[in-house]
């Protein structure tokens, strides 16, 4: 599924904990890494004659060492790019370029609960990304996938989501949680249905029902385990809950909403949801027109 992953890396904390979960995941794949570095400033008569690397940043310089030392010594094959544009240009034509199946990129700021910037970059190309995009900060065990949750809905996109997280859980003997939610609150707030509520809640309810055992029904017949949850309540809420009480270590999901070339909008819980994991979240996009 991934032969080549892409990492942009910026000298941050939260892009070194991507770089080091998708080293795991080329490990397990068989995949290569391609470090990316995206240089700003327009190119000096020195950066010209020489390397572009010889104009990084100190910071970013140790970072990729450390990176490169840790690829090795997981025996992940790899090349360091360093290239001159806007960021989120460059990663997209790099994508395309190397035929990348993967971005592992850090998300970045905090504050309270939820986290306030994903980092514009990040953002940018979680929007816009015709691949699944591995978004990851600061966690205790990097590179651990051995639950992996999977919010569905039965839609495409969620199917989709599943095929990489059943993809994952082969490579790592993971287990398969699939989740689905029931957001009564929003359907009260936004229908008058009166009594006629309770019978809608019923009917989305075995919906919901049908489509984590759809999850699972695959998992079985790829020699997964599986386990099935139906919650009622806040999808993002039920999602974190979720993932803080049975020691989830991924999420993967799809991401809705498409407009031209960019999309608008991820989805409002696939948004908050990778604004507020603690764990890495693959989200996974619709498939190309």
């Amino acid at each position: 599924m991934y032969d080549t992953i892409l990492v942009p890396i910026d000298g941050s904390a939260p892009a070194t904990v991507a770089a080091e979960e998708a080293i795991e995941l080329a490990r397990r794949f068989d995949a290569s890494l391609s470090l990316l570095t995206v240089l700003e400033t327009p190119a000096s008569a020195h950066s010209e004659a020489e390397s572009d690397r010889d104009d990084l940043d100190e910071q970013v310089e140790r970072t990729i060492e450390r990176i490169e030392a840790h690829a090795v010594e997981a025996g992940v094959p790899h090349e360091t790019l360093v290239e001159r544009g806007i960021p989120h240009d460059v990663i997209s034509a790099t994508v395309t370029d190397l035929g990348a199946e993967m971005v592992a990129m850090g998300t970045h700021g905090r504050t309270g609960v939820e986290r306030i910037l994903l980092g514009s970059v990040t953002e940018r190309v979680l929007r816009t990304s015709s691949v699944p995009v591995l978004t990851a900060h600061e966690r205790d065990e990097v590179g651990r996938f051995d639950d992996i949750l999977v919010p569905t809905d039965g839609s495409t996109t969620a199917d989709r989501a599943t095929d990489h997280a059943l993809a994952l859980a082969e490579r790592s003997g993971a287990t398969v949680h699939a989740l689905s939610v029931v957001d009564v609150q929003a359907m009260a707030s936004g229908l008058d249905m009166g009594a006629g509520l309770p019978d809608v809640i019923e009917h989305l309810t075995d919906q919901r029902e049908d489509a984590v055992d759809a999850v699972c029904e695959r998992a079985s017949d790829r020699g997964i385990d599986c386990e099935t949850t139906v919650f009622e309540g806040a999808p993002v809420q039920a999602i974190t809950d979720y993932v803080d009480d049975n020691g989830i270590d991924m999420v993967t999901m799809g991401t809705h909403g498409n407009s031209g070339i960019e999309r608008l909008l991820l989805g409002s819980v696939a948004e908050r949801t990778i604004r507020t994991s603690d764990v890495p979240v693959l989200a996974v996009p619709p498939e190309s027109d």
